[in-house]
């Protein structure tokens, strides 16, 4: 049962259209059986060579052995190569003796245990269908043609998808066709989905059955059409699949593989109605959730998807591509191997210059490069799509957008000043792209001309299926709870749902934002003064600014050059020069406004840059950019939560602390206590743990690691937010023979486990590593891992990794590679920096060169396209005597510089425009911690919760309050009452040096920085600046606009002092 008749299938030529085929890959291995060892802690020697120099120890649970000479890097472009079928087949090996094999066959399973396949869908095919031939074939399965025999649909044809089960060898494969079904189910009714009606079960196979579309093809049209559509047919096309996808996309579904392939006619008449199929790669996606695993089809992939970070968008990128196919017949990207294909898309650009590009409307063109736009958040939704006037001819039919609802939740928790700067640019828009804005505001069923929440709650439920629940979309509704005291009008819903990264899209964007600009320009001047502003935005402020003895205060912000001006309560006017492009500045602390002025153009900018004094700028831009939180980290920064010590605060307090006093809401433990892990309930903080390395060998049975599972992760999830499983710490610097040989397969056994326990899309797998598994480092493009571990460790460690689209977690310590010479290189300070000849780039820190390192390592593998995360990274406060380069000063500068370039989102040389989710080490100083002074104090804060620094992750209420009164007694942690200024994390040292200049130009006493001081050293201009604006603000009378220093200046209420160098301060 279950075989149809075949057909031949024919073959595509070169020259049309095909869709380039991912090829295949080895599988991962299978290994057969061995005993594990009673003796798992038996250190028996490696038949490799140790990572770690003679007589080093391995570190286990604690910050790893860190040997590590300062030079290294690599380079490589983004080589991102994984199609569907790579990552969805496999089982993990069992543990053997003999090196890891990189190539066999799977096995049904792990440790000999068989999946269950059994499905519990309907038995009795056979009766109810006649099968017929074959009518096409996909990755996963093929359909046939088939007669309904009884029942209602007697007589009716339809489409059978048949499933085979002996192809099902994870449970990963076999959660994706349970997806699937469930995806297709919620879905169907849509008049542009294929309807499904029936899923049935046997020994051999799934039956999925649906409805059949005999027209074929979107493909087999487009070439039967000679390769392209007329613009008029065109439109009508994509009207269709935009309508499809706009349905899905509401209902928090992803397709994954849109393609023409994919797109089935009902039947053969020209006017047919096009139908979407083929949700095998498709997913659920909760509002604020990025998927990170790479599936599609090559020449359709999404740029964002090659990142490993996307969402809906990624889906609006493949029809862009669709698109572009149908006007002119040729695809935007191309490439003879699929890595090739991946460098055009995140390299070069469509043409839109060559025939018949220039008989192509404007509005056509215009549409198709709003779908191709490499940032996905320029990028039209699908909504947004059918109401572009290129479609509004064919009268599509407009759906609700869930866009909207993130702009509006956004909108509704954002400052004053960007809602009146969102009110000032929407007022601007044209009426053109007035025209979505209004038909949402009408799909919403405004009440008395406003929206409320229970608009926003009805229009939702209105659309709402099955697959709306499974992605949880309608949990954003209780974040919009102010909407329950307001409404919002027109006006105000136009300001809420404009997306300013959409508008910077737009060939009017210069006219938009100059339009902007005039409504807070009221005298006709070309010139904001800080009264307009201030009375526009906060209309308590005092009309009378404050004296200030600062010269640099203006009363008006001109356009003298290029600028951004920042605005709060108590500091207003103060002006910085910015190389930010004006579309670029995003971010300011909670009370701050921001105005930028220029000429707009790229050229007249850069010239104006140059130039000091005034200059003269007669159509300005505005631009507006605001982010709630201050200064703090990234979402991308975690801490490592050690405890080897005695004297720590409970679990519980711990917790509590890092909730409401930082912003911190990432955690590393190195372990799996569940006393930590309940702590952590319900406070949404990221959770990973760790297993220790003696438990390796076991983890190789799939019972151990399922028990595991059941015992240390399920009683905790989801309740506590564990995000990632580390298997053991640093194996290979261990040496370790029976520990290596196991890692893969213990990694393998673990994940069969969790897809067992359907924890696998939620918690991913991964080891860390020392930069000791690296042989090679300088220049960075010739790093390689250390042979031996390379072919039989590390490269079927990375093929898994990818497979299970989890991330390859090394700890980089600039800490443990710095020489006195190399110190400013390891600590982002100006140094000659190290240059690649290899690949021609300039390296400024040791922290680039390491990342690019361990990335040139992997490309060498071929897996460049694995993610990479920092486990472990930091710097001591204090270490052995005479130990150069290790006080708090110094541990605060790294830290904070580490920080700043995590959040830049600026990459590294060879990974630009990347961000590492990375880990500071560590959360407190322990002090049982063996080995040097420095192993016990790499601590952001003390065993009693008072800082060693603050590297601002300290929330503003804590920096600017009183210390908690049983912690007043540290001279270092906080003096009540008192306050200090301080450098703020990520000022630009040419700034902090003019903060010196000036203040120490006024006369005041700067001897204590000056050569033989007690605050000369660290001979930073960071460390001197700090000193000299703390002297300012504590002799100006400890005024808040007296720390302000161009936005270079914060006021914290921790002393900043150390040793002999005492900060001055008063209480206030």
């Amino acid at each position: 049962m279950g075989l149809c008749y075949s057909r031949n299938t024919s073959s595509v030529k070169d020259d049309e259209i095909p869709v380039e085929q991912p090829s295949q890959t080895p599988r991962l291995a299978s290994i057969p059986q061995s005993p594990v060892p009673s003796e798992v802690n038996s250190y028996a020697s490696s038949p490799f060579q140790s990572p770690l120099p003679a007589g080093v120890a391995p570190s286990p649970a604690r910050t790893p052995g860190r040997k590590f000479k300062w030079p290294f890097p690599p380079p490589s472009p983004a080589k991102p190569i994984m199609a569907a079928l790579r990552r969805r087949r496999g089982a993990p090996p069992r543990p053997r003796d003999e090196p890891i094999p990189e190539d066999s066959e799977d096995v049904d399973g792990v440790g000999g245990e068989r999946l269950d396949k059994n499905f519990g869908f309907g038995k009795n095919m056979e009766g109810k269908y006649e099968m017929g031939k074959e009518v096409g074939r996909g990755h996963f399965g093929h359909t046939c043609w088939a007669k309904a025999k009884k029942g209602k649909m007697k007589g009716q044809t339809v489409a059978v998808k048949i499933i085979s089960k002996a192809k099902m060898t994870s449970a990963l494969s076999i959660e994706d066709v349970r997806r699937e079904v469930k995806l297709l189910k919620a879905l169907s009714g849509h008049k542009h989905m294929v309807k499904f009606y029936d899923v049935y079960e046997d020994n051999d196979n799934v039956y999925v059955v649906m409805e059949l579309c005999e027209g074929g093809e979107l493909l087999d049209r487009i070439l039967a059409r000679g390769g392209k559509y007329p613009e008029v047919d065109a439109k009508r096309i994509l009207v269709q699949i935009l309508s499809a996808t706009a349905f899905f996309h509401l209902q928090g579904v992803v397709h994954r593989d849109l393609k023409p392939e994919n797109f089935l006619f009902t039947s053969r008449n020209e006017d047919a109605v096009l139908k979407v199929i083929d949700f095998g790669l498709s997913d659920f996606i909760r509002y604020d959730q990025r998927l990170n695993d790479v599936v599609g089809s090559a020449y359709y992939v999404a740029p964002e998807v090659l990142h490993r970070s996307y969402s809906t968008e990624a889906d609006m990128w493949s029809i862009g591509v669709i698109s572009y196919i149908l006007l002119c017949g040729s695809r935007p990207f191309y490439g003879r191997t699929e890595s090739a294909i991946f460098r055009c898309v995140l390299r070069a650009n469509p043409n839109f210059e060559d025939m018949p590009w220039p008989s192509i409307s404007p509005t056509g063109k215009d549409f198709v490069k709003r779908l191709l736009n490499k940032d996905h958040r320029k990028r039209m939704t699908a909504a947004q799509a059918l109401a572009h006037p290129w479609l509004r001819d064919e009268n599509p039919g407009l759906l609700l957008d869930f866009s909207v609802y993130k702009l509006v939740r956004s909108y509704i928790r954002a400052s004053p000043f960007r809602r009146s700067a969102l009110k000032a640019l929407a007022k601007a828009i044209p009426d053109e792209e007035l025209v979505f804005l209004k038909a949402q505001f009408m799909l919403l069923d405004p009440k008395d001309g406003g929206l409320s929440l229970n608009n926003f709650t009805t229009a939702l439920t209105r659309y709402a299926t099955d697959a709306m629940m499974e992605s949880k979309l309608p949990d954003i509704l209780n974040t919009m709870q102010p909407l329950v005291q307001k409404k919002l009008d027109f006006e105000e819903f136009c300001a809420a749902g404009v997306s300013v990264y959409q508008l910077e899209a737009l060939e009017e964007w210069e006219q938009i934002a100059t339009s902007a600009f005039e409504h807070f320009e009221q005298e006709g001047n070309r010139v904001i003064s800080v009264q307009e502003l201030a009375g526009i935005l906060f209309s308590s402020l005092p009309t009378k600014l404050p004296p200030r003895s600062d010269p640099l205060s203006p009363k008006k912000l001109s356009c003298s050059s290029p600028f951004t001006a920042s605005l709060s309560v108590s500091s207003i006017g103060r002006l910085t020069n910015s190389r930010r492009k004006l579309s670029e500045v995003k971010s300011m602390s909670t009370e701050k406004a921001l105005v930028v002025c220029g000429s707009g153009k790229a050229e007249a900018v850069e010239a104006a840059l140059k130039k000091t004094g005034d200059c003269e700028w007669t159509s300005p831009v505005l631009l507006f950019g605001f982010v709630g939180s201050g200064s703090g980290a990234d979402a991308s920064i975690g801490v490592n939560y050690g405890t080897l010590a005695n004297n720590l605060p409970p679990p519980r307090q711990v917790a509590e602390f890092l909730l409401h006093s930082t912003v911190i809401n990432r955690i590393r433990l190195f372990n799996a206590d569940p006393q930590i892990l309940q702590a952590f309930a319900h406070t949404g903080v990221a959770v990973t743990v760790t297993i220790s390395n003696d438990q390796i060998p076991h983890l190789t049975n799939l019972s151990f690691a399922q028990r595991w599972i059941s015992d240390h992760i399920q009683p905790h999830f989801p309740s506590t937010n564990i995000i990632r499983i580390l298997v053991g710490n640093e194996v290979i610097s261990t040496a370790n023979h029976l520990l290596i040989r196991n890692l893969v397969p213990a990694m393998q056994s673990l994940h069969t486990a969790l897809v067992s326990a359907s924890l696998h899309r939620r918690i991913q797998i991964s080891t860390p590593h020392s930069l000791g598994i690296l042989s090679h480092t300088t220049p960075p493009s010739s790093a390689r891992f250390r042979q031996g571990y390379d072919t039989h460790v590390l490269k079927p460690l990375l093929s898994f990794l990818r497979t299970i689209a989890s991330p390859f977690v090394v700890n980089p310590y600039p800490f443990f590679g710095y020489s006195p010479e190399t110190l400013d290189f390891a600590l982002f300070r100006t140094n000659p920096g190290l240059f690649d000849q290899d690949t021609k780039l300039h390296y400024t820190n040791m922290f680039d060169a390491q990342l690019d390192s361990v990335y040139s390592a992997m490309e060498r593998l071929g897996f460049s396209d694995v993610a990479i995360v920092v486990g472990e990274i930091g710097w001591p406060s204090k270490g052995d005597k005479d130990q150069i380069g290790v006080d708090v000063a110094t541990a605060a500068e790294f830290n904070r510089k580490v920080m700043d370039r995590v959040n830049s989102g600026t990459g590294t040389p060879l990974m630009p425009n990347r961000t590492f989710e990375t880990y500071i080490f560590a959360l407190f100083n322990e002090n049982l911690k063996p080995g040097p002074v420095s192993e016990r104090n790499f601590g952001l804060f003390r065993s009693d919760l008072i800082p060693v620094y603050d590297i601002g992750i300290l929330r503003p209420t804590v920096r600017a309050s009183d210390p908690p009164e049983n912690n007043r007694r540290s001279p270092v942690g906080g003096s009540s009452g008192k306050r200090w200024c301080v450098t703020k994390s990520g000022a630009e040292t040419e700034a902090l040096q003019r903060n010196i200049d000036y203040v120490c130009g006024l006369g005041l006493d700067c001897e204590p920085i000056i050569e033989g001081g007690p605050c000369f050293l660290p001979n930073t201009v960071e460390a001197h600046s700090a000193y000299a604006m703390n002297l300012f603000y504590q002799t100006m009378g400890r005024h808040e606009f007296d720390c302000d220093f161009d936005k270079t200046g914060e006021i914290t209420s921790i002393d900043p002092s150390y040793g002999d160098c005492q900060y001055q301060a008063e209480f206030v």
